[in-house]
This record gives structure tokens, sequence and C-alpha cells, in this order.
């Protein structure tokens, strides 16, 4: 015996709120793997050209970011925040950093004080868990 309209209505609805949940979950996950994906600043970063003996070092959660850029002996210690693809470093003595990141990539496109001269240099992801050479 064929079913009704009304319990043929009834059927689909009930089948699409079951799929809501599934459907919402994976959007959910594939918005959040793409949102940080495209904001991880998190690792190890060699400095190249002009930077090359600079290790950058980067811990984040969520949008804060904590750090350590270090040459030879020397560490500096800094703190800030990524909005999008760009970390803003806060100011220090020396100044602050505005980094973009593209892929692998991390170039300086900003800041102030004497750090803002080192605008246009860039840093590579390093492929372990330190800057060789």
């Amino acid at each position: 015996m064929p079913a009704s309209p009304v319990r043929r209505a009834a059927l689909l609805a009930s089948l699409a709120i079951a799929a809501l949940p599934a459907a919402w979950a994976e959007d959910t996950g594939s918005r959040e793997r793409h949102d940080v994906q495209a904001a991880a600043f998190g690792g190890v970063w060699c400095g190249t050209g002009p930077l090359r003996e600079f290790t950058l070092r980067l811990k984040q959660r969520q949008q804060a970011v904590q750090g350590t850029l270090v040459r030879h002996e020397r560490r500096r210690d800094l703190e800030g925040h990524v909005e999008g693809s760009t970390l803003h470093t806060q100011s220090t003595r020396h100044g602050s950093l505005m980094l973009e990141r593209t892929g692998d990539e991390l170039r300086i496109t900003g800041g102030d004080g004497l750090l803002a001269l080192a605008r246009g240099a860039t840093f590579q992801r390093a492929s372990g868990g330190a800057c060789t050479g």
C-alpha cells in the first residue's frame, strides 16, 4: 500500500533533520581546519638572506602568539596576535614587526623602530625542529 502524502512528507522531514547534525559538524570542522591552516604561525622559522643567522620560535594559542627571536646566543622574547594571515608583534624597545604568512614563508611587511629596517626579509619554516646552516 503506497504511503500517504502526509506520511511521505513526515518521513522526508525526519531524514532531513537526522542529516543536519552531521552536515553541521562536517561544515564546522572544515571551516575550523581552514582557519587554523591559514593562520598557523607556531613552529620554528629560519631566517633567509640577511636574516640567515636568525631563528624565530613561535608558539600559538588561537590568535595569541609568544616566541623568541634568536641569533647566536642573543634572545629577544616577543608576543603578538594574529589577524588573518598577519602576525603583529607588540612593540618593545627595539620596535615591532608585522609578519605576513604565505605558505611556508613569513615576510616582514612592516613594523616600527629598528626592527622595521628588516622589511622585505623572510623566514622559511624549518623542515625539522631547528634551522640548519
